[in-house]
């Protein structure tokens, strides 16, 4: 069964599963679904997995490398995890001013990466810079 002949599969799935079929009016989110069903994954139970799943993607896909940081899935994972935290805490709209996101970073990416105040400094410009603007030959997204 391919997942371009059988779509049907993938709805029947998502109406099992309404919690996790209510994900797929996120544009976004809907996309990860998508890409794990082609991938022949099994659609998971519960929407924690589908939210695992889509950083996971995401984060693979950023073209951190291309711009000279070497951070693996973990590392990047353990940066960004406390940095969502800190937003949805304190913040109503979801958003963080540069002001406080980079001390922030800076800190985080020091203690989870290792190094000096500098290197960190570098590592957090870079990935600013990235989510202002991705590389022009990123293939990821």
């Amino acid at each position: 069964m391919g997942w371009i002949e059988e779509p049907e599969a993938l709805t029947k799935s998502l109406h099992a599963k309404p919690s996790v079929g209510k994900l797929a009016s996120n544009p976004l989110l809907l996309t990860i679904i998508v890409l794990m069903y082609w991938r022949g994954t099994k659609l998971p139970d519960r929407r924690v997995d589908i939210y695992s799943s889509a950083t996971e993607t995401l984060i693979e896909n950023w073209p951190l490398r291309q711009r000279g940081i070497d951070l693996d899935l973990e590392q990047i994972k353990s940066i960004l995890a406390p940095v969502a935290l800190s937003i949805l805490s304190s913040s109503v709209s979801g958003v963080i001013a540069e002001r406080r996101l980079v001390p922030l970073l800076l800190e985080i990416i020091q203690e989870v990466h290792g190094g000096t105040r500098g290197e960190a400094k570098v590592i957090c410009d870079r990935m600013l810079q990235d989510l202002r603007h991705p590389p022009k030959n990123n293939q990821g997204f």
